[in-house]
């Protein structure tokens, strides 16, 4: 959340910058990159809206805002931060486990999430001297939230962990990771 992030960019002073605005809108995500030469590496916005309806009866809106909530912020964020990243740069996008694991209901998002994987892979076969990975959660809840039984369920450590690991691994890349990594997690 936002005053998390930034609350470890204040701890972290010079090595992150946090910014915040309507990602969804290209120009928000140039303006809020410009004077940022130099990035070596691009975390992109996990979250949006999840739509779950049965396929015949989601409404198209619906299907948008999910495309509009998640995809688009991360297309807008990469290719705004393309000229300020180093050479060897990294970039790390964020799918889902509905990608490859389709559930009932959720038709909107397991396309989105396979969209996302996607761009990952093609930017990566793109942008050479970059290292770019893509990471696939399962649903993300705070430890404490977690119920009995949901041992699926990633923690935003978890997720962070990964995605710092992966700004940091030299020769990673084109890469989508699962978390958590257990067989039949879903």
């Amino acid at each position: 959340d936002r005053l998390r992030l930034d609350e470890l960019a204040g701890d972290l002073k010079g090595v992150i910058h946090v910014a915040h605005g309507d990602l969804a809108d290209a120009a928000t995500a140039r303006q809020l990159l410009e004077g940022h030469d130099g990035l070596t590496g691009v975390v992109m916005p996990l979250g949006g809206p999840i739509p779950g309806a049965a396929f015949g009866e989601i409404e198209q809106d619906d299907a948008l805002s999910a495309l509009y909530g998640k995809y688009v912020p991360q297309f807008n964020v990469a290719q705004a931060a393309l000229p300020h990243l180093t050479n060897d740069g990294a970039v790390v996008f964020f799918s889902g486990l509905l990608a490859r694991n389709p559930l009932p209901r959720m038709a909107a998002m397991a396309a989105v999430n396979g969209a996302v994987e996607s761009m990952a892979k093609a930017v990566a076969a793109e942008q050479r001297a970059l290292r770019v990975n893509c990471i696939s959660p399962a649903e993300v809840k705070p430890q404490a939230k977690r119920g009995p039984g949901e041992h699926h369920v990633t923690t935003p450590e978890e997720v962070a962990d990964l995605a710092t690991a992966l700004l940091l691994d030299v020769h990673t890349t084109a890469g989508v990771f699962d978390i958590p990594r257990a067989v039949g997690a879903l």
